[in-house]
């Protein structure tokens, strides 16, 4: 990343005057946070960060499929407000071809995932977020209480600011995957 780090003042002031343009993670400073991300964070369930748990059913396809070609493909959100809260939950998809060769009793898996990072900044309050969280304990607060302060039905999204504009995040990066498995 070359340029300087977004702070959460950047995010909002983009959130206002920005447009709605998309941005790109390595343009604000965070693509190898990201990455570094999704190399070192357990999701919180037990199954890993984001590069385990593709590696871990990249090679369980490559079982399935065997010696050969096969085109590998995955989508998820997953968390990053463990290290950028503003982005809060984001999707990462990845695609990519996966050859796997034999080794005698054992394969050579390779593999080249693209990864592609999305995200829409939007309800920077989390108005959203606390009203459903609010209505699962069966709290009395409804969407209504919050109208005064909150846009609604106006194409930008129903718990979005006045006169402000939601925007895309964006971003891609390539990693290179190599084991070597028991048949």
């Amino acid at each position: 990343d070359q340029s300087p780090k977004w702070q959460r003042s950047d995010f909002i002031n983009f959130y206002y005057f920005g447009k709605g343009e998309t941005v790109l993670l390595s343009s604000m400073g965070l693509l190898q946070d990201v990455i570094d991300h999704a190399r070192t964070y357990d999701q919180g369930d037990g199954k890993g960060s984001i590069f385990q748990r593709v590696e871990k059913d990249l090679i369980s396809q490559a079982k399935e499929n065997g010696i050969g070609t096969f085109s590998y493909y995955f989508t998820r959100s997953y968390d990053f407000e463990a290290r950028i809260y503003e982005l809060g939950r984001a999707t990462v998809s990845g695609s990519g071809p996966v050859t796997i060769t034999d080794k005698g009793n054992y394969m050579n898996v390779r593999a080249s995932i693209n990864y592609k990072f999305y995200d829409v900044f939007t309800d920077v309050l989390s108005l959203g977020h606390d009203l459903r969280r609010r209505r699962r304990r069966k709290n009395n607060f409804t969407k209504e209480g919050f109208m005064n302060i909150i846009k609604e039905n106006d194409g930008i999204g129903e718990y979005d600011l006045p006169l402000s504009t939601p925007y895309r995040i964006v971003d891609r990066w390539r990693t290179k995957i190599e084991a070597v498995i028991k048949k």
